[in-house]
């Protein structure tokens, strides 16, 4: 059965700290069938503040084509951390810091879109034995490992490896995936 929310949730700046109560005000189920997150900025931190509460059973959430396939980074948006820019590419997450944030919340690496998102199924749901094996089918999905070949391309510009280090958190160095103590 199918029901659309009597208010839509367009137009409303969702963060890591208020997407909790912005769904509880507009009466989102505990376990909404699809939840999409693309704000070019704090996605990752977004999908983490939401599966505190909140268990979608998909998620599609974009990843930072600028960032390379091997990159296990998120923009910092902790306390302090800025929200990324649209026209840098200092922005969102790499694919392996979703999967893998997406894994310590339950959540299994469904499908990867060319360039864009990651889509993630909640664990229960995925039938034993077809979970994917790892990430290297989506290798050249980035524009550094084999391009993104669509009209958009490289569309932001590149930032020196200074910007990147004071905005980005390694989560290859941070224990586990980053829970709510971590913040």
């Amino acid at each position: 059965m199918c029901s659309l929310l009597p208010t839509p949730l367009t137009g409303q700046r969702i963060t890591m700290e208020n997407v909790v109560s912005v769904f509880r005000r507009h009466n989102v189920p505990q376990e909404p069938g699809i939840v999409m997150i693309d704000i070019d900025s704090c996605d990752l931190w977004v999908f983490l503040g939401l599966t505190e509460v909140f268990r979608p059973r998909v998620v599609q959430i974009e990843y930072n084509r600028h960032l390379r396939f091997a990159d296990n980074l998120t923009l910092d948006c902790r306390a302090g951390g800025k929200p990324g820019t649209t026209d840098s590419e200092l922005y969102g997450a790499s694919i392996h810091a979703i999967a893998a944030s997406a894994e310590a919340r339950g959540y299994a690496v469904a499908w990867v879109e060319r360039c864009f998102d990651v889509f993630l199924v909640r664990s229960d749901l995925v039938c034993p034995g077809s979970k994917l094996p790892n990430l290297d089918a989506f290798k050249s999905f980035t524009l550094h490992d084999g391009g993104c070949l669509d009209p958009w391309g490289e569309f932001a510009s590149p930032a020196t490896a200074q910007e990147r280090q004071s905005v980005f958190l390694d989560l290859s160095s941070t224990p586990t995936s980053l829970r709510k103590g971590d913040r």
